[in-house]
């Protein structure tokens, strides 16, 4: 279904061939996937506490998948020395408590998640939903508690990066104290921020200004405008040459803290996982308040295991999301669309100039019958230079095929 996007739900098993979704239809009627959607539960309701105790949870429904998932896609995965913490929003308009509304977003009202995300691939590592003020953590504001919650069980000498949004001096330097490597752009009205940012001078293109203190360092640099960061473990002195585009179009080679641009590098990766998963979003509209972050928690899923199958491809061949994908809904879907049709769960013409791996390789279903008269050229030996001819046809794959040996070369890896 976040393949086929229709306009309705009930479209999926419209017999207007231009609306419905075979391959939809035969899994299960409309009236039992609607069933099953309006009863699915992941957590008993009757053992959740009430609002007046302090240890209520307000994310009880979602609370075993939560941690189900924290834990899997934590074990996983071995991220590189780059990481990057950002929010991710759930879009949704209907009432909860746990709505926020951020008018300057493009996502303005709806559900905020923190992430942690390698750099390089945009795998979501851990993940926290935000569910308002925590009186647990008076002493630490929301920033620094969401970073030191996201960066618990993160190893030594590994690089942080995040927005202004978290970055201040205790944060840089508890996070020095756990052996962390952090840089982060920073307000110039955050407290205890030393006088370099805080200052209004005039600079060229180019320039910087800094002011140490231990290992942490402020760095001030002018682009098109003043670009403030907090670094450790960065030589706030140490430049680097990038492009930057010119109001006439031109581009233009100017110098550049080696923090900045390292930041430049680190910080995109919630963003790349959000691309992947607004391409093929599984999410719809609810009265429920929990089901929009329950269909974003089966995105999540699906995204990250995305990426783990697309980096140990072999031979570094090419990978496609949407065939992944398509792969992901044969072996869920499995022998479950055959109660009213014989044959494999998904057919494909025989005109077709490829059949995907996992149903040619499957060991189950795949037999010869004779299709009367008609000769059909043999997908595997046939050439222009040397046409062979046919009558067996694969019922799996709905290919004509020799007997021997195409039908065995063309079964096998």
């Amino acid at each position: 279904m976040a393949i086929h996007v229709l306009p309705q739900l009930k479209h999926y098993w419209s017999s207007d061939p231009l609306l419905g979704v075979p391959t939809v239809s035969k899994v299960m009627t409309g009236k039992r996937f609607k069933k099953i959607t309006e009863t699915i539960h992941v957590n008993d309701n009757e053992k959740n506490l009430p609002k007046t105790d302090e240890n209520h949870d307000k994310l009880h429904k979602l609370r075993p998948m939560i941690d189900q998932l924290n834990e899997a896609i934590g074990s996983a995965y071995k991220p590189s020395k780059c990481v990057s913490i950002d929010e991710s929003m759930i879009p949704f308009k209907g009432r909860s408590t746990l709505k926020q509304y951020m008018p300057l977003k493009p996502i303005k009202r709806g559900y905020k998640v923190w992430c942690l995300a390698d750099a390089q691939t945009g795998y979501v590592m851990k993940f926290s939903i935000y569910t308002g003020k925590d009186a647990r953590a008076p002493e630490l504001g929301l920033g620094e508690s969401v970073v030191l919650k996201l960066v618990s069980n993160m190893s030594a000498c590994q690089l942080v990066a995040f927005d202004n949004f978290f970055t201040t001096v205790s944060l840089m330097h508890e996070l020095q104290k756990r052996g962390l490597y952090a840089v982060g752009t920073v307000r110039p009205s955050r407290q205890g921020i030393p006088c370099v940012i805080k200052e209004k001078e005039k600079m060229d293109r180019g320039e910087h200004r800094f002011q140490t203190k231990g290992q942490i360092a402020a760095i001030k640099w002018q682009d098109r405008k003043p670009v403030t960061v907090l670094s450790a473990g960065f030589n706030p002195s140490s430049v680097v040459k990038i492009n930057r585009k010119n109001k006439d179009g031109t581009k233009s080679e100017v110098s550049c803290p080696i923090a900045i641009a390292k930041y430049n590098k680190v910080m995109g990766g919630v963003d790349r996982f959000d691309q992947f998963r607004e391409r093929y979003a599984i999410g719809r509209r609810s009265l429920k308040w929990w089901h929009r972050i329950f269909f974003y928690l089966i995105d999540l899923a699906i995204v990250d295991a995305f990426i783990l199958w697309s980096v140990d491809r072999p031979n570094g061949n090419s990978c496609d999301q949407l065939n992944f994908c398509l792969r992901l809904a044969r072996q869920l879907i499995g022998d479950h669309s055959t109660r009213k049709r014989k044959g494999p769960p998904i057919a494909f013409l025989a005109h077709k100039k490829h059949v995907p791996d996992d149903v040619r390789l499957v060991g189950v279903g795949h037999h010869m019958p004779r299709v009367g008269p008609t000769f059909r050229r043999c997908r595997l030996c046939s050439s222009a230079a040397h046409e062979q001819r046919t009558r067996c046809v694969c019922t799996a794959c709905d290919v004509p095929l020799c007997m021997e040996p195409c039908f065995r070369k063309f079964h096998s890896k």
